[in-house]
């Protein structure tokens, strides 16, 4: 489910893994997991695991796999507007389900960038980042964080790498 606070709510700067895979339109946890768990778990059984260890264990490396490739997709696309993700790791030696969206340089810089993704479009022209923001109006880091829908078109204006795509290549 996406946050309605990035689509028409109070902004957040926070964002957990399942809406980071909704926002590039990557698979769910729950689909992938369905749709290997036999064959992974058939390997920890050949193995003399006990069967319903066996099937934890599958989940468990399902999981880890499909939250690493969606993570990496995110970050490579985060990282072009200017932006990265700060894992909130509880307890710390677990994988991050949530996130913090902070700027690499600035919230202009990134709202910048989100601009130019925008302009590439072609839905809608701003000539400057001024113009970008009186257009809500916005503080940078509230066009931002309104705007992060917007990410996902970047490979679409400028022939970069899709989340699909970065996102297939971390499973092999």
């Amino acid at each position: 489910m996406v946050r309605k606070e990035f689509w028409g709510g109070p902004l957040k700067d926070q964002i957990n893994i399942d809406e980071l895979a909704e926002l590039f339109d990557l698979p769910p946890s729950d689909d992938v997991i369905e749709s290997n768990i036999n064959y992974i778990s058939e390997a920890y059984m050949s193995e003399g695991g006990e069967n319903e260890k066996a099937e934890m264990e599958a989940q468990d490396e399902i999981y880890n796999k499909w939250h690493d490739a969606v993570e990496y997709a995110a970050t490579q696309l985060f990282e072009r507007h200017g932006l990265t993700l700060k894992e909130n790791r509880h307890p710390p030696k677990r994988r991050a389900y949530e996130y913090r969206v902070i700027p690499m340089k600035s919230w202009e810089d990134a709202a910048g960038a989100i601009m130019e993704t925008i302009n590439g479009v072609g839905y809608f022209e701003f000539n400057s980042l001024r113009e970008f923001l009186d257009s809500g109006p916005y503080t940078a880091k509230q066009a931002v964080l309104s705007h992060l829908h917007w990410i996902k078109d970047r490979p679409k204006v400028y022939g970069d790498t899709s989340a699909q795509r970065y996102y297939d290549h971390s499973w092999r």
